[in-house]
């Protein structure tokens, strides 16, 4: 029984740990994009925006940002893309 215990830890620490892999990973990526956005929205707070004037403005940026930021796919000439 102590083994069933101990083997549900484990496993449960694995699961936790590669969580926290997959977050990390998603926040580093994401990191430069969420920056600029609230970078954009403090100063348009700070040069007289309305709170949700500046809050819309760091989502627009978010997502402008996220477009231009993201890597490019180029695919190559294969015969499965023909299908």
């Amino acid at each position: 029984m102590e083994a069933l215990i101990v083997a549900l830890f484990a496993l449960a620490a694995i699961v936790l740990l590669e969580a926290g892999y997959w977050i990390a990973l998603c926040l580093a990526r994401w990191a430069p994009v969420i920056a600029l956005g609230a970078l954009a929205g403090w100063l348009a707070g700070r040069h007289g925006a309305e709170p949700l004037e500046a809050l819309g403005l760091g989502i627009l940026t978010c997502l402008v940002a996220r477009q231009l930021l993201r890597p490019r796919r180029h695919f190559e000439y294969r015969d499965e893309y023909l299908w």
